[in-house]
């Protein structure tokens, strides 16, 4: 199983869906790979506007690999803005 979206989700509607997922064995982390848990949820609700990013997957080897293929391309995409902005200096 494998949940991913690139577009920040407000937390009111992703909590819900993901605490039952979360109670039925899933893994679930931000895109840079720390662990999400309940009480993380719990606490998201606090600012239900707030917008979160997530990986959710059926299991922790898999959440990590998909996790370190996310870094990866944050950097990059990083890099890419950092050097289109250096071009607009110049």
């Amino acid at each position: 199983m494998l949940f991913l979206t690139c577009e920040a989700k407000k937390a009111y509607d992703v909590v819900p869906g993901a605490y039952i997922a979360l109670r039925a064995g899933t893994v679930m982390s931000t895109p840079e790979g720390t662990p999400i848990n309940e009480s993380d949820l719990s606490r998201m609700l606090l600012r239900p506007s707030n917008k979160i990013r997530y990986v959710l997957t059926g299991s922790k080897e898999l959440n990590e690999q998909l996790c370190e293929l996310l870094r990866g391309a944050l950097t990059m995409e990083q890099k890419m803005t950092d050097a289109g902005k250096d071009s607009e200096m110049s």
